[in-house]
């Protein structure tokens, strides 16, 4: 039997791609693996609320962004993530 939850996206701490799947990371340090590609969750979650897109195949939660550096960012977790130069700029000026 599957179990559905709904998902409480203030506790995501960054999204991954993974072809046509999303791991969703918590900030528990626990994770789950959802069937639908990263561009859907960008749909849904990028414009209206506090998730961006760092390059191609990540977004993150900017609540948990703790260090931006010109090719990476890390977060309140302690996780290093990739950034694309022209999205660590955009990212930037956002934050001034």
């Amino acid at each position: 039997m599957n179990k559905i939850e709904a998902i409480n996206y203030q506790n995501v701490t960054h999204l991954i791609s993974e072809k046509n799947y999303t791991r969703l990371y918590f900030v528990d340090g626990k994770f789950i693996l959802i069937p639908h590609t990263l561009k859907r969750f960008e749909e849904k979650i990028c414009n209206e609320s506090n998730f961006t897109k760092i390059n191609r195949g990540i977004i993150i939660n900017i609540n948990f962004l703790v260090e931006l550096t010109e090719d990476e960012v890390l977060l309140s977790c302690g996780i290093y993530l990739p950034i694309s130069r022209r999205r660590s700029k955009l990212i930037a000026e956002k934050q001034i």
